[in-house]
């Protein structure tokens, strides 16, 4: 079963929501290097529910569309790393303006991404920093990329994690996601990008709930934010990203990257 569920965030930790909505947490890997992935970002929405994002610009953050597209109230945490206590890196930031790709589909998985443009620039540092984009036509098949996020660990778990977690997953050829997708009955593979979900190291490897609209990247070059994959994220299954590549001309005209 494919799935995109929405986390509620009730103070340190995160507890699965049971709505027709959701999100993604990362299966397998390690616990970050604190503020090592400086790109990386937290939402908060309507100060329940939870999802990752990625700088991109002192002004844009990229998401998930099924993450805002219902307009909810929105915290923009940057800079963090444990989201249990107080950071003195951490800069929050409320209630940005909301772009949704406007052909944006929850019901079919299409077009899952938008933007959220900062109400005043951010100032840089160690901690908070912007990730580039991958270019138009770059293939990256077969590259090893790192996925991070708060999410859960597994289907079966009901806490988020407080600390930042990332894991190496491979990319899959196109062939391969196009397999994996048609197998679910899922058409326009070229907007979306694979990741396998096994590995030597951790056994299963990928995103799950909690971890939606957050960071694939590649080369220091952002390729994906976490769209959906299958509820049950333990067992190993690929996990689908929205491609940057394919949307790089949308990107540019609503921000200027």
């Amino acid at each position: 079963m494919l799935w995109i569920r929405a986390v509620i965030f009730v103070g340190i930790s995160l507890l699965v929501e049971t709505t027709p909505l959701k999100s993604y947490r990362i299966v397998g890997g390690v616990e970050a290097c604190p503020h090592s992935l400086p790109y990386q970002v937290a939402l908060i929405l309507d100060r329940l529910n939870f999802c990752g994002g990625v700088l991109v610009s002192t002004t844009h953050v990229l998401t998930a569309a099924h993450c805002v597209s219902q307009n909810p109230t929105i915290e923009v945490v940057l800079g963090a790393h444990n989201l249990g206590q107080y950071e003195e890196t951490q800069i929050v930031i409320y209630d940005p303006i909301i772009i949704v790709h406007e052909n944006f589909s929850a019901s079919e998985l299409k077009n899952d991404i938008a933007l959220l443009k900062l109400k005043h620039h951010i100032q840089l540092s160690a901690a908070v920093m912007p990730v580039a984009l991958v270019g138009e036509d770059d293939d990256l098949s077969g590259c090893s990329g790192v996925l991070s996020g708060w999410g859960l660990t597994s289907y079966a778990d009901n806490h988020m994690q407080n600390k930042l977690r990332k894991v190496s997953v491979e990319v899959l050829t196109d062939r391969m996601c196009i397999s994996y997708l048609n197998s679910n009955g899922l058409s326009d593979p070229k907007s979306y990008v694979c990741t396998g979900g096994f590995d030597t190291v951790f056994g299963a490897v990928g995103a799950c709930f909690g971890d939606s609209g957050g960071p694939l990247v590649v080369k220091n070059s952002l390729i994906g934010l976490v769209s959906f994959g299958d509820e049950t994220c333990e067992y190993g299954q690929p996990t689908v990203f929205t491609s940057i590549s394919y949307y790089r001309n949308w990107i540019n005209k609503f921000s200027g990257i």
